[in-house]
């Protein structure tokens, strides 16, 4: 990381309740210090970086947190398409059973052809 130029890490309690962002800046000589802590409860339970392959200690750099971070937020927004993919398959194949079941009131007609 560059002399003052700013980076996030998200950080997860041990209990993996709470789920805090916490912006860094490398200042020269001094190290790094934190610039603000923020609690983020829409990251609990989801992930928080995605590291790539190759990256190591020694080749970690503010890009490389920037990219886990976006790649996470991909793999996050990913994995709710799918689970909304699913709740929405199976409530269709409820609808589904109900209008093949049929009743005597007609209800179920009227639904197909809505379908």
């Amino acid at each position: 990381m560059r002399t003052g130029e700013c980076t996030e890490i998200r950080l997860t309690e041990p209990n993996g309740e709470n789920v805090y962002t916490i912006r860094i800046e490398n200042i020269s000589r001094k190290g790094l210090i934190i610039k603000k802590v923020t609690n983020e409860p829409t990251l609990v339970g989801k992930v928080l970086h995605h590291w790539d392959n190759f990256v190591t200690y020694d080749t970690l750099s503010v890009f490389q947190i920037k990219a886990s971070i976006e790649c996470a937020d991909a793999l996050n927004s990913f994995n709710e398409d799918i689970l909304q993919r699913k709740v929405d398959y199976l409530i269709n194949e409820a609808i589904q059973l109900d209008v093949l079941n049929g009743c005597e009131c007609d209800c179920c007609t009227f639904v197909s052809k809505m379908m």
